[in-house]
């Protein structure tokens, strides 16, 4: 939906199935267990150890999106009590998490270098995922000229419970129209108050 695979993809029957997504699936994951059947394995043992790393490089994402969002959320000064859903061990979570993944991700090929002996077999088997997720990413970003976002800029509210456009929008002290009517207030409190400063001052 948001034009990142060709647009034939969105399609769907009357009932909402995806036909077009679902036979893309079926062939690829038909022809991978083909793979399996033939010669000894090696180009399956790759797309195998591929699936394998882009699942753990998915979660490296979640962490490290999660770390950027909450210090985006504070940093344009929304309070993370208003969150419906606050991880409880953050920080410490997501950076633990970024931490054991990387470990696991690169260290899966000690066996290569295990017994004095480099197994290039193993090696590559190994490490073949992480240059072609590094291809990918930086295909997508070249391609798509994407540039990196800062904190002040990031959008925190939208599809949110805070955000007027959603679909699952809940009014709150976070949420946009509360917030410009505090600004407003706030401004005609120091208003008055400058105003009563000054009569003060003038009657004296």
């Amino acid at each position: 939906m948001l034009g990142q695979a060709p647009a034939v993809f969105r399609k769907v029957t009357k009932s909402g199935i995806p036909l077009y997504s679902l036979g893309l699936s079926l062939g690829i994951a038909t022809g991978v267990f083909l793979l399996s059947l033939i010669g000894n394995q090696v180009v399956y043992t790759w797309i195998l150890s591929l699936a394998g790393v882009t699942g753990f490089v998915s979660w490296l994402g979640i962490a490290f999106s999660h770390i950027r969002f909450r210090g985006a959320y504070v940093r344009q000064g929304y309070d993370v009590k208003d969150l419906p859903y606050k991880s409880v061990l953050y920080p410490f979570g997501p950076v633990l998490c970024l931490v054991v993944i990387t470990i696991i991700v690169f260290g899966q090929g000690w066996p290569s270098f295990a017994g004095g002996t480099f197994h290039i077999k193993t090696f590559v088997t190994s490490y073949v995922s992480i240059p072609v997720t590094v291809a990918l990413y930086l295909f997508w970003k070249l391609g798509k000229k994407s540039k990196w976002v800062r904190l002040d800029e990031a959008d925190v509210l939208r599809d949110s419970i805070f955000d007027p456009t959603s679909d699952i929008y809940a009014p709150g002290r976070n949420s946009r129209e509360v917030r410009d009517r505090n600004v407003v207030l706030a401004s005609s409190q120091d208003s008055l108050a400058s105003v009563a400063t000054g009569f003060k001052l003038s009657t004296m």
